[in-house]
């Protein structure tokens, strides 16, 4: 579930265009009073999505100032907007020509790199901005990824060890070190790093979901039903977490809950490879009341359980009453 390029790629997109003109809106005040009318208009531009025109006015703003490195950084992300990554990546560039050492303007652009997959690029210009300001848990956890996305998981674990060293409670960081725990057979490890993610990070539904299907490998069902259930609370339309509630609640013979809680996905989503895992809760529950001496509850409980496996052999013959 973690540590595939394509998840981590995601995180990428979180270092997003509004971000980056809410963080350079003070920058204007520190140039030419033309360049910095020029650049709050390009900014205003951009809230309406109106981004050729704002790349326009950033234009401007680099023609009144050929300094104004700012609004270089946000022509190459406008052009980036609008479909012209290659075209904007020389104006990231003489941004961060202009001002060597701005930490956030490197880990901008290396965001941008990451987003059309220039990881190896992306990974500099990460490295760049750890260096600018080795303090910043955002910039160490982000060039963390970055060396996921390139398969270096040992320096991956040294850059989130080291996020969770700078802010104890990044819980991004902390879901990513467990996940690379898991990856390497460690459970109990994982699970340790896995409690450490708060409840209000957007990786807490699949933290609680690993450590539920963790919890039921040891063991720990009642544990494992908690978390489960937190999964969903947190994500309520978690598919993997209603499969992986209604294995736990079969494994604790709570039969009837773990049907009803299956027909009702069936019923929003389809089965699909669910369904056999149903037909089997019903006949395991059929079975259990068959031995308690109520046939013939069994009996209708084995004819459900043919709706979803047809052709089962072991269903047909007990559903006629040949046990």
């Amino acid at each position: 579930m973690g540590g595939s390029p394509p998840l981590i790629m995601k995180n990428f997109l979180k270092i997003s265009l509004s971000l980056l003109l809410g963080a350079l809106t003070a920058f204007a005040a520190d140039y030419d009073e033309q360049a910095a009318a020029a650049f709050n208009s390009g900014l205003a531009m951009v809230r309406s999505n109106d981004f050729r025109n704002a790349l326009r006015a950033f234009r401007q703003a680099t023609q009144f100032d050929a300094t104004f490195a700012a609004a270089y950084l946000n022509i190459g992300a406008c052009h980036e907007r609008l479909g012209e990554f290659e075209k904007g990546k020389p104006f990231y560039e003489k941004a961060l020509k202009l001002e060597k050492d701005n930490a956030n303007f490197a880990f901008i652009y290396a965001g941008a790199l990451m987003r059309h997959g220039l990881a190896l690029e992306g990974k500099k210009m990460l490295e760049q901005a750890v260096y600018a300001d080795p303090t910043d848990p955002d910039y160490v956890y982000q060039l963390g990824l970055s060396c996921l996305v390139l398969t270096q998981k040992v320096e991956a674990a040294r850059c989130f060890r080291a996020a969770v060293d700078i802010s104890t409670n990044y819980s991004a960081a902390w879901f990513r070190l467990g996940m690379l725990e898991l990856e390497g057979g460690k459970t109990n490890e994982a699970l340790r790093l896995l409690e450490k993610v708060e409840l209000d990070c957007a990786e807490a539904p699949q933290a609680y979901l690993l450590k539920s299907r963790l919890e039921r490998r040891l063991g720990d069902l009642p544990k494992a039903e908690s978390d489960v259930r937190m999964a969903l609370k947190l994500s309520k339309d978690y598919t993997d977490a209603y499969l992986t509630l209604a294995q736990i609640l079969h494994a604790e013979k709570k039969y009837r809950e773990a049907c009803e809680l299956l027909e009702r996905v069936e019923l929003k989503n389809g089965l699909g490879s669910w369904a056999a895992l149903l037909g089997k809760i019903y006949e395991e529950w059929g079975d259990s009341l068959l031995a308690a001496g109520d046939e013939k509850t069994a009996k209708t409980l084995y004819k459900q359980g043919l709706r979803f496996l047809p052709e089962d052999p072991s269903l047909m013959k007990k559903s006629e009453g040949n046990n």
